[in-house]
């Protein structure tokens, strides 16, 4: 068979434009007859929550009034702070930590 005919079928396999690999690949699959297993999930919410850590973000704005203090469990979100003048802190083992100072 041409390759050059196959292009503007459509795969099976991946729904990509028809091209060798994906029709080995496709071939391959149906042959094997494996079985995709379940994903188990499990979840401890206890587990997850000790796991999860609090950060908190605290400064003064440019004017020098103290802004109010920002709670969050996401750190790239603490991190990404435009601070002027401030700390990152992060919660770990009951006590506050900081791990980001600004100082302009």
């Amino acid at each position: 068979m041409d390759i050059e005919k196959k292009t503007n079928q459509t795969d099976k396999h991946c729904g990509c434009n028809y091209n060798y690999s994906c029709a080995a690949q496709a071939k391959e699959d149906s042959h094997t007859n494996r079985k995709e297993e379940p994903m188990i999930t499990t979840t401890n919410h206890k587990r997850r929550k000790e796991a999860m850590k609090n950060y908190k973000v605290t400064g003064v704005l440019r004017s020098g009034a103290r802004f109010k203090a920002i709670h969050t469990t996401n750190p790239y979100y603490a991190m990404g702070i435009n601070l002027f003048r401030g700390n990152v802190w992060e919660k770990s083992n009951g006590k506050w930590k900081i791990i980001k100072s600004v100082w302009n």
